[in-house]
């Protein structure tokens, strides 16, 4: 071992390791993952880290309004081998390490899900292993994938605050094609961005926009979660399953559940059943925004007529968002829309 590398303490080697693994960090992300408390300390130890040539650091230009932007740090050729000389092995993840200054503001945003995702007992991959393990192109979009506790995988888009329906198209397009990955997650920084996925992705009227007339609404095999990030994060924080959710959620209304699956056999449209004042009727969850619910909901509602075996309602709660997908479920005849407000989500996340 060199004689420089004797003053390298494990916190130091892991970090470097996490720049290897994650291409890039801001400086609080690195203070989130491996400091316990707020200080200056992660500064000093990467001011260090600096000058002895082991990474490198940049500020992220527009980060922040009227304020100095985000600085962001990369593993250097010195880093790296380093890492070698302490036995870390980095196979696989020296390719395309370095990003043009174009690409960073997307890699630290998936970062950011990333290590969320990661502290909550989650196991994570980057694009790079995510393309490599399912033959993807180098081009594609594709952020990452989330392996949940319960060995569900979903793949990952994070969204910036704004984004073009051009990038929303391909994005979809990869989604649709990609059909060895069953679930997705889908995280939008800002507003705009969310609403302009789900308008997309639900029903565009321009049929010049689409590669094919009959997808209309993205549909998937699995799970598609379209949520902002916040919202996303503050639910999984506070629920380690879905059923955790479902149930305060239920709660929450009053709603007594009866199922929660389809059995076999069984003439069922959902599998959530619940009960409120005497009458049963289906629970779907489209907090979520999952397009495939919303597209069962449509179906169940224009099958009514000719489905004799049951009429039974649909409660439907959405968060108080009003983009095309919401507005069209208060057009539905038998569909109860319920809407989650702000506070109302908090409250639920607060146990």
């Amino acid at each position: 071992m060199f004689a420089y590398d004797k003053h390298l303490t494990d916190k130091e080697l892991a970090i470097l390791e996490d720049l290897c693994t994650f291409r890039a960090l801001t400086t609080e992300m690195i203070q989130h993952r491996h400091f316990e408390k707020k200080g200056n300390y992660v500064n000093v130890l990467l001011s260090q880290l600096r000058k002895e040539g082991y990474i490198r650091s940049s500020i992220l230009s527009k980060s922040r309004k009227g304020r100095k932007g985000f600085a962001y740090h990369q593993i250097s050729e010195t880093g790296k081998e380093c890492l070698i000389r302490h036995g870390v092995s980095v196979e696989g993840q020296w390719k395309n390490i370095y990003l043009s200054d174009y690409q960073i503001p997307n890699l630290l945003l998936a970062n950011e899900v990333l290590l969320e995702y990661e502290s909550l007992g989650w196991q994570v991959w980057d694009s790079r292993q995510t393309k490599s393990a399912y033959g993807l192109d180098y081009r594609n979009n594709i952020q990452g994938m989330l392996f949940s506790p319960n060995g569900e995988r979903y793949g990952l888009y994070a969204l910036e605050t704004r984004i073009t329906e051009n990038v929303v198209g391909r994005i979809q397009s990869e989604i649709r094609k990609h059909t060895q990955i069953e679930n997705w997650i889908v995280l939008a920084k800002g507003m705009d961005s969310y609403n302009l996925f789900i308008e997309y992705g639900f029903e565009n009227d321009n049929e010049e926009k689409r590669h094919l007339p009959q997808q209309k609404r993205l549909l998937t095999i699995g799970k598609l979660v379209i949520e902002p990030f916040k919202i996303n994060f503050e639910k999984r924080k506070a629920f380690s399953t879905e059923e955790q959710w479902i149930q305060r959620l239920c709660a929450y209304y009053g709603f007594k559940i009866k199922t929660t699956d389809i059995e076999e056999n069984r003439r069922q449209s959902f599998p959530i059943i619940i009960e409120h004042q005497g009458e049963e009727m289906y629970f779907v969850d489209l907090t979520d925004a999952d397009l495939n619910k919303y597209n069962d909901v449509i179906i169940y509602n224009e099958s009514l007529s000719s489905r004799q075996w049951e009429r039974r309602k649909v409660v439907v709660v959405t968060l108080q968002i009003e983009n095309k997908a919401n507005l069209k479920l208060d057009e539905l005849q038998i569909v109860d829309h319920l809407l989650l407000d702000t506070e109302e989500f908090k409250q639920l996340c607060t146990k």
